[in-house]
């Protein structure tokens, strides 16, 4: 029977039990029909404690959390077991420690070694949904698994995360639609993480930023609690807030999260309300962890532990003011997987919080909650016995499941997008730590300067890119990652040989890292040394065979040998294994074209404009094939879209011109390779097109002055090719200059046939037949 005794307060999880039946079955499946409560989660993402109003922030406005705090249990002092974000949701909805479950940093996809708390819910015949609002916890990570219904849509492949309103509107969609078969939905929203912005409403009414966002979440909880008073659902719904993870403002001299295990960001809300079955209006002291949550459910409902919890249940904390709980374990393996420095580890217990790292520190939780002294001189055996605790705890930690980078093409660059970088190959790699690594209280300083660099490298800033970076990988040499972005900027400038060597160096500790070492290949490859970067790209590949880039790279390296069909071949693996990456389908629709498959071609180049509809390579490519199909009007507008949005972009004016002129539209020809001259004054190549068709065109469009002056700018702006001397040859003929053209074709013809050109040199052979008898050469 339901256990009516009253729990606290709220969690930043909400978790929203309707009560479908107070009758649970232990043995339900998912054929059987379903007996208990519908369970609804709600984490919010990168939420302090002390900014929620029922933690004691005075300018929160948080009314819809407050309320749920007053009606059920508030656990004061709740922290994450990791400070960023999918580990932390890794632990929460496993009940497992990292070092069990295997996810320590992002990017790290969750295996199948331990059951997910969906996974239960669906075993006793639950509906299940979950409604996600960022990239880096989508399903490539894991935690889909158990989940009828995995909504992490955005929208775009170009968002990375989508507002609190449009997953509500997702959550409020499936629940409208939920039978009478209880369910167990979790709500994630993103909206605090930075950057914080939040909607104009409460940017103008909310003075700090975070608070606004904050405020804003607590505005689309009130829209869910508010539809299930709506539909007389509250009083039977158990509902779980819970942050996964603070925010650090400089505190420490940390920003954001992730490095740093201090208060600032471990420190979470967690709140459950559950009318007339969760006591109202208590307040928990006891230090509890957001991996405890899992059972405290699975007691609620009266379902057995699933095997291997390492979390207990805090149901005892309120319905017996029984005090006693296990320490409180968090970890940041980020800066030793990151960086190559020590990983931090620290353990709760009373009023003492303890933190091991090279130089270990001891906090007076009761008379130091900002953190700002280190009692551990004071209080040696304090902290001696601890360590001794945590080591204890740590030594029970055994890894039950094989930790997997998401190796999607876009996973990592999604990753930087939102703030994180580095890690989670190294989470693969490596699981002993350096015992002479540097403290990472040491390196902050250096760790922001990278942070902030990441984002210089975002915006294309490579000349700041490089100069930064070039001073931290001499200021801490042990740090892959820093090797990584310097060389992606080197890469992105054209300095290719140092960007190998840069990539080199980032693969020391990592020889397993898929993407560093498809980088290697790029830059190998840009350097023409083909057999180099097959033989790297092909490593990436062996470690993650459906990683995306590579297949595109190690494609691009047969196609510059000549190796078309194993070009092919890895251009659609490409888009086999990453459908929405728009240089896949670029590449994979020229080479169909080459093989003159151009119905199939045109589809993929279709898509490559759908993805990137900006991008006047996507729109002249398709414009390319159009015309090789005979096309032409199609084509002509593609290159007029490409102008539009790069009026620069001298392919698109190439390809432009000529559709034109095999449209029979000479006039318009001359006028668009004119307008493009405008554009790009000094294109020796744009100079030279326009000047012999000024030369070899009809009589009413020839201007003979123009394409002279045209002509000789061109063989004095550079060495003369056979082309650019037989221009300058039309034009002299189309001035009455007959010797001085038959001359210059000469000298044409000798370097066409130097080069064994037989098409250029049988042209050549005719404007010197047509000049030897005083007539003009046209096309």
């Amino acid at each position: 029977m339901c256990n009516r005794s009253r729990p606290p307060r709220a969690i930043v999880i909400c978790f929203a039990i309707f009560l479908a039946s107070c009758e649970r079955d232990e043995h339900s499946s998912p054929e059987q029909k379903a007996q208990g409560p519908s369970v609804l989660l709600i984490t919010l993402d990168t939420t302090r404690a002390d900014r929620i109003g029922a933690y004691g922030h005075e300018e929160a406005s948080t009314p819809t959390i407050d309320k749920l705090a007053e009606s059920g249990v508030l656990f004061k002092h709740a922290h994450c077991q990791v400070p960023l974000t999918l580990p932390s949701h890794a632990s929460l909805m496993t009940g497992t420690y990292p070092v069990t479950n295997g996810v320590p940093v992002n990017g790290v996809a969750l295996g199948t070694g331990v059951t997910t708390l969906a996974e239960t819910f669906q075993k006793h015949g639950y509906r299940t949904g979950a409604f996600i609002s960022a990239l880096v916890m989508d399903s490539r990570y894991g935690l889909d698994r158990g989940f009828d219904e995995f909504n992490d849509n955005l929208g775009s492949t170009t968002v990375f995360e989508r507002p609190a309103n449009q997953t509500t509107d997702a959550a409020l969609g499936w629940l409208s639609g939920v039978n009478e078969k209880p369910s167990f939905t979790w709500v994630h929203y993103f909206d605090p993480h930075s950057p914080h912005t939040p909607p104009a409403e409460f940017r103008e009414k909310i003075e700090d930023p975070y608070d606004g966002e904050i405020a804003f979440v607590d505005s689309q909880i009130h829209r869910l609690v508010d539809w299930l008073e709506k539909n007389s659902m509250r009083s039977n719904t158990l509902i779980v807030i819970a942050g996964d993870h603070g925010e650090a403002f400089g505190e420490h001299g940390e920003t954001e999260h992730g490095f740093f295990i201090y208060n600032t960001t471990t420190h979470v809300p967690l709140i459950l309300s559950f009318p007339d079955y969760v006591t109202e209006g208590k307040t928990i002291e006891t230090p509890v962890g957001l991996v405890d949550v899992f059972s405290t459910i699975v007691e609620l409902l009266d379902w057995k532990d699933p095997d291997g919890l390492e979390g207990k249940s805090m149901v005892k904390l309120w319905q017996t003011d029984q005090a006693e709980h296990h320490p409180v374990y968090t970890e940041s393996e980020y800066p030793r997987l990151g960086f190559g420095w020590a990983p931090l580890f620290s353990i709760i217990a009373g009023q003492w919080k303890f933190i091991d790292a090279p130089r270990g520190e001891l906090f007076d939780r009761s008379k130091d909650p900002e953190e700002k002294t280190n009692a551990i001189e004071q209080n040696p055996m304090m902290a001696s016995d601890l360590d001794a605790q945590l080591q204890a705890m740590k030594a029970k930690m055994i890894r039950r499941t094989k930790s997997t980078v998401a190796s999607a093409a876009s996973a990592v660059n999604d990753l930087e997008a939102l703030g994180y970088v580095g890690g989670a190959a190294s989470a693969v790699d490596s699981e002993n730590s350096n015992p002479t690594a540097r403290d990472p209280k040491d390196m902050v300083g250096v760790y922001e300067a990278h942070s902030k660099t990441v984002g210089a490298l975002l915006a294309k800033r490579y000349a700041q890119v490089i100069e930064t970076m070039t001073r931290l990988v001499r200021e801490s040499p042990e740090s892959d990652e820093f090797y990584n972005t310097l060389g992606r900027a080197l890469l992105e400038t054209g300095r290719y040989a140092e960007a190998q060597k840069a990539f080199e160096m980032s693969l020391r500790q990592s020889r397993t890292n898929p993407r560093r070492l498809w980088r290697l290949g790029d830059s190998l490859l840009r350097q023409k040394k083909v057999g180099d970067a097959t033989a790297a790209l092909k490593a990436s590949l062996a470690i993650a065979p459906q990683f995306a880039e590579a297949h595109c790279s190690l494609g691009d390296a047969f196609a510059s040998s000549g190796k078309e069909d194993q070009a092919l071949k890895h251009f659609q693996l490409a888009v086999d294994a990453s459908p929405d990456l728009a240089r896949a389908h670029g590449r994979l629709g020229v080479a169909l074209a080459k093989k003159k498959q151009f119905n199939e071609a045109i589809v993929h180049l279709r898509r490559y404009t759908e993805l990137e509809p900006n991008s006047p390579h996507a729109l002249t490519n398709l414009g390319n094939v159009l015309f090789q199909t005979k096309n032409l009007s199609d084509a002509v507008k593609f290159y007029e879209r490409a102008l539009q949005i790069d009026p620069r972009y001298t392919s698109a004016h190439m390809s432009l011109f000529r559709a034109l002129l095999l449209s029979g539209k000479q006039r318009e020809g001359i006028l668009a390779l004119k307008e493009a001259r405008k554009a790009i004054p000094r294109s020796v190549d744009l100079t030279s097109r326009l000047a012999w068709l000024l030369a070899t065109t009809t009589e009413d469009l020839q201007d003979p002055k123009e394409a002279l002056d045209l002509a000789q700018r061109v063989v004095r702006a550079r060495t003369p090719t056979s082309e650019d001397l037989a221009t300058l040859a039309a034009a002299q003929a189309a001035n009455g200059n007959f010797d001085a053209a038959i001359h210059s074709a000469t000298q044409a013809l000798s370097l066409a046939n130097a080069r064994q050109d037989t098409r250029a040199s049988q042209r050549i052979r005719q404007q010197i037949q047509h000049y030897q008898a005083a007539t003009l050469y046209r096309e």
